[in-house]
């Protein structure tokens, strides 16, 4: 139990939503997926580029043990290192019921603009939401 001390810890200072895991299915991860879209949902639209969004470049999860019905997870996500035209958001999710981490993973996201098709530097807004994000 003191790894998963540690773990609650680390999840305090990042972005935490809590949820239960309601029916018995295979899609635990797929909820936890959604959960955390919406806890993290960022716009920072840049004024010069009306059609460039953050999109999902790509995504990775190491899943460590199985969540199953009943549990309670707690999913934590952070702001990584911001370049350019991308950020990075290290995750994990907590099993209440194993004291214990699930699962961890990494997502890369770029700036897209949909009118060229092509990467866009990351807006000063969104900059300024994913720094304030991270408590920089």
């Amino acid at each position: 139990m003191a790894g998963s001390t540690a773990s609650f810890a680390r999840l305090r200072s990042s972005r935490a939503i809590s949820f239960r895991i309601r029916r018995r299915t295979n899609g635990a991860a797929c909820a936890v997926s959604r959960k955390l879209s919406r806890a993290t949902s960022l716009s920072g639209r840049s004024p010069r580029c009306r059609t460039c969004f953050p999109i999902l470049h790509s995504a990775s999860c190491r899943f460590r043990i199985p969540l199953t019905y009943p549990d309670t997870v707690t999913v934590g996500a952070r702001i990584g290192e911001i370049g350019e035209d991308r950020f990075e958001m290290p995750y994990r999710a907590v099993s209440h019921h194993h004291g214990a981490v699930a699962a961890e993973g990494e997502s890369l996201i770029v700036t897209f603009s949909y009118e060229t098709g092509t990467k866009a530097p990351v807006s000063d807004a969104l900059k300024a939401q994913l720094l304030e994000l991270r408590g920089a």
